[in-house]
């Protein structure tokens, strides 16, 4: 009898199903696995869809960026707390940079010296013992020539430094954008996709450059076989290896390729 017993507990251990079966479904919805709740373990979700493709390529993008660096004024900031407005959804910025500091040093020091100009005319004049006589021109008239006159090198001041500021590149996860900025006027946007650039490379900007440790990258874009120039860039090596490596990503991650 106890033979028999275990023979039958034997048969129905192995009769026995792999999967507890389950009620089946409500409604219209089937279960493709024959009413079994099993779903494999390494089932990922479909990677064919712009923010799968997104999510991906800003991953990638913080490896080659991983953190924040710079000033609001800095020639280069990476991951600036900024947003422009063109900017996607999903557009991340990596890389703000402007000309390098040192390139304003010249209309720096120009309109230091047209603001002490008058006073040092006056002393050479004065060291040659040469008297100008300038009773005839009253204090009203002489207050307004010199208004004029300062108020030429303020606006001359603020004009180099707009040219500078607002005159940076943007390097996004999706492309590059070159601002031209005229100052009291209007201004243009050309953009490359970083999908489309073909070559990036970095010139020296002579010895100066060389000292300060700045100069020309080059964009060339394999859409037009135009080029982007980034002149004057503070390490100039850095930013070049930074297009490249998200130039990669970029193609890697193609939204036009789902």
């Amino acid at each position: 009898m106890s033979n028999n017993t275990s023979t039958s507990n034997n048969q129905q251990e192995v009769n026995k199903p792999a999967f507890t079966p389950q009620p089946a479904l409500q409604g219209n919805m089937s279960n493709p696995f024959n009413g079994y709740y099993y779903y494999p373990t390494n089932m990922q979700p479909p990677k064919n869809n712009r923010d799968y493709m997104s999510k991906m390529r800003l991953q990638e993008a913080d490896k080659i960026v991983p953190k924040q660096s710079g000033l609001p004024w800095s020639s280069i900031i990476l991951k600036p707390n900024i947003v422009f407005e063109t900017q996607d959804a999903n557009e991340k910025v990596y890389v703000l940079v402007r000309a390098h500091w040192i390139t304003n040093i010249g209309w720096f020091v120009r309109n230091i010296f047209m603001t002490f100009l008058p006073f040092i005319v006056v002393g050479l004049l004065e060291g040659f013992g040469i008297k100008i006589d300038i009773s005839f021109v009253s204090n009203k008239a002489l207050t307004i020539v010199g208004l004029l006159y300062y108020s030429f090198i303020f606006t001359s001041v603020v004009s180099n430094f707009i040219d500078w500021y607002f005159d940076p590149f943007i390097v996004t996860d999706q492309r590059i954008m070159d601002y031209d900025y005229k100052p009291f006027g209007n201004y243009s946007v050309s953009e490359v996709s970083l999908q489309d650039i073909q070559d990036v490379k970095e010139r020296s900007a002579g010895l100066v450059g060389d000292i300060f440790n700045y100069g020309n990258v080059y964009v060339y874009s394999a859409s037009d076989a135009s080029e982007m120039i980034c002149k004057n860039v503070p390490s100039p090596t850095r930013v070049r290896d930074i297009i490249t490596d998200l130039s990669n990503v970029a193609k890697t991650y193609k939204y036009d390729s789902v």
